[in-house]
């Protein structure tokens, strides 16, 4: 959501020729995913947006049943800079196999600024939370609904709200994530952090060549089934995800 990600455009330019975002740059940026199987998370996310239709509308506060002491306490991490400094060296390199150019511009840009740090402090004015994984999660799930869309506008504080709490019921119910370490939990919302803002900026440079937009929503799409999403077989509503018509 590109108000959000003012600084994000320099990624962008740095690591994708706006001509051609091959299959193979596309690859790169999903080399940034935390190495972890999915299965689980898809489920849920699945259980969560088919459950709406059967229930009604999503509390927009909270999720059913979850109190917020539960979410802070398993889906919530204690940063540290080495552990950060270590994600973007291992994104880096992952990127490297694929593009070791753009690998090469990466590397600087997080050595000259605070991506996570600045990613952070837009949140908070959609009322997300920094340092969870549910939060990280919803801002991705969103930015990656909309790209497939070919759009990054912003959204409503409460839409965004629902859609956390859709992530933090789904992330809830699967065991990986809520016995997760720190470190682990810190590595997984970085790396989609990043993914949100390299979206949101690709879908912006690309709004004025057809082609590329859709190719770009196409690349998206892929890259989001990595991350349990299907996001073709959903809509996106004022109270959060729901089944696709």
């Amino acid at each position: 959501m590109k108000h959000y990600f003012v600084f994000s455009l320099f990624i962008a330019l740095l690591l994708f020729p706006l001509s051609s975002v091959t299959k193979a740059q596309w690859a790169a940026l999903n080399a940034i995913k935390l190495d972890v199987q999915w299965s689980g998370i898809r489920a849920q996310v699945h259980n969560q947006v088919q459950g709406n239709q059967e229930r009604g509308v999503i509390n927009s506060t909270k999720p059913k049943n979850v109190s917020e002491q539960i979410v802070s306490t398993k889906l919530a991490y204690k940063p540290s800079t080495i552990n950060r400094q270590a994600n973007l060296k291992r994104f880096v390199e992952k990127t490297r196999q694929i593009n070791p150019e753009g690998a090469a511009q990466m590397e600087q840009l997080f050595a000259s600024k605070d991506v996570i740090g600045q990613i952070n402090q837009g949140m908070a004015t959609i009322g997300l939370k920094r340092n969870n994984v549910a939060d990280a999660y919803a801002l991705y799930w969103v930015s990656a609904w909309l790209g497939t869309r070919g759009r990054n506008e912003n959204l409503p504080k409460p839409q965004m709200i629902a859609v956390r709490n859709q992530a933090a019921s789904a992330l809830l119910k699967v065991p990986e994530f809520t016995a997760a370490t720190d470190a682990q939990k810190q590595e997984l919302t970085e790396a989609m952090l990043i993914q949100a803002a390299l979206i949101d900026v690709l879908i912006e440079a690309a709004k004025s060549d057809p082609a590329l937009l859709a190719q770009t929503q196409t690349a998206i799409a892929q890259g989001a089934e990595g991350f349990g999403l299907d996001l073709y077989s959903m809509t996106l509503t004022s109270q959060g995800f729901r089944p696709a018509k």
